[in-house]
């Protein structure tokens, strides 16, 4: 056997061998693309989800997406909006609870052309409902893991319409929610810590109109107004761009009024938030905080 073919069967065994490890392992993540402290990017919890045992009369279908860990962890429900699924929100449920979060995403009960905003809000209802009774089921993945003191709601479109209202219901029971592009904020009379988002180029969630909603919850609650610039309400489905400044927001945010972590806080009133404003990502952003009154 000469060189030649000495150095060919060693090359066709490395190949060979580099093919089994890719093949007989489960695929790592980038590791620049996990991060404890940057909510834009996948958390540093490794993450399951489950569907079994999720039924109810308040939704179609549901997932829990959670943290692997001890816990108790935070929950917020998520849902999408007209003639959506769940399976449309699954790049936010997933990466909230790769930063600890235990959400549970819902699709709603019926969809029809003229739908009530209820449908949403009895879906919101519900899934916090039921993640307490996964709570203490034996058989829950998440049995004992959920921290029902710290409970959000996060829902998009006419989903995010149905948030506001959900929170409204359970009053101090809910401590963060955050309505994204809502297609209307009709409900004020709401206590939880309340982000309201929509994008400067939505044809659907009207900035002037969602503002003038927003306007309208009391300034006894904390809150923010956010205008994401260029976004449209198709864009929270289809781009992955806008779909990055969003999980900023919303991470931030439960982080912050939901888990209690303050170091979340810079990105929204802090450093780290003034460098989005200085790249122009807003054309406009309210932040009013009981504990500091603030305006951006």
């Amino acid at each position: 056997m000469n060189l030649n073919h000495v150095r060919l069967i060693a090359l066709f065994a490395l190949i060979m061998f580099s093919g089994c490890v890719m093949m007989g392992t489960k695929r790592i993540e980038n590791p620049n693309l996990i991060s404890k402290n940057r909510p834009d990017l996948t958390g540093p919890h490794q993450v399951k989800s489950y569907t079994a045992g999720l039924a109810s009369k308040d939704y179609s279908t549901a997932i829990v997406h959670y943290p692997v860990g001890k816990g108790p962890f935070p929950v917020t429900s998520v849902s999408g909006g007209w003639n959506m699924t769940k399976e449309q929100m699954l790049w936010l449920s997933a990466h909230l609870a790769s930063h600890g979060f235990i959400t549970i995403t819902f699709t709603q009960k019926e969809d029809v052309i003229f739908a009530d905003t209820k449908l949403w809000s009895d879906g919101h209802l519900g899934c916090l409902k039921k993640i307490k009774e996964e709570n203490k089921r034996p058989e829950s993945p998440v049995c004992g893991k959920v921290d029902t003191n710290k409970m959000g709601i996060i829902g998009f479109s006419m989903g995010g319409s149905a948030t506001i209202d959900a929170a409204a219901v359970m009053g101090p029971e809910v401590k963060a929610a955050i309505a994204l592009a809502p297609k209307a904020v009709t409900q004020h009379n709401i206590t939880a810590a309340t982000m309201v988002i929509t994008g400067s180029a939505d044809t659907e969630a009207i900035p002037f109109n969602v503002k003038r909603g927003y306007n309208r919850i009391p300034s006894s609650t904390t809150k923010a107004f956010v205008t994401i610039k260029g976004m449209t309400h198709h864009d929270w489905l289809d781009s992955t761009n806008y779909q990055a400044i969003a999980r900023k927001l919303i991470t931030s945010w439960h982080k912050v009024h939901l888990a209690g972590d303050s170091s979340f806080q810079t990105h929204i009133s802090g450093t780290e938030h003034q460098k989005d404003v200085d790249a122009g990502l807003f054309t406009e952003f309210i932040y009013k905080s009981l504990k500091n009154k603030a305006n951006r």
